[in-house]
């Protein structure tokens, strides 16, 4: 995608005042590290030769990078006017981020403001194993 700001920007003006984006992403980590497993390397041939290219084809040109992790994504998100993100779940091929935002008139809203300690998220497995979710 070329414009990612812009497309949350358009986004978020369409929502409710309590509504929230879920955006689904490959899975990816923050650092070239954390993406050398036998998906990254996948995701990462696969965005070399069509995700990459294809962004810097069209107007905006963002190109995120061959992968983006959930720091590169909200920050995508803080720009498009977002105010808070979460790791919403994890699988082994994709990342699910909510984000929302808070809106006028609503200072006394739930939700979390933006923060980059999403590495201490667990992913799904981990909480289906987790005596405490049951």
């Amino acid at each position: 995608m070329g414009d990612p700001v812009g497309a949350l920007i358009h986004t978020r003006n369409a929502l409710a005042p309590d509504g929230s984006v879920m955006l689904v992403e490959p899975a990816a980590g923050d650092s070239v590290e954390e993406n050398l497993n036998p998906i990254g390397r996948v995701f990462y041939a696969a965005s070399t030769l069509i995700c990459t290219p294809a962004s810097q084809s069209q107007d905006v040109g963002l190109a995120l990078g061959a992968q983006a992790g959930p720091a590169r994504l909200i920050d995508v998100a803080q720009q498009a006017g977002f105010t808070s993100a979460r790791v919403a779940a994890r699988t082994p091929f994709n990342i699910v981020l909510e984000l929302r935002q808070r809106r006028n008139g609503n200072p006394g809203s739930a939700e979390r403001p933006i923060e980059r300690r999403h590495t201490h998220c667990r992913s799904l497995a981990e909480r289906r194993r987790s005596p405490i979710s049951r």
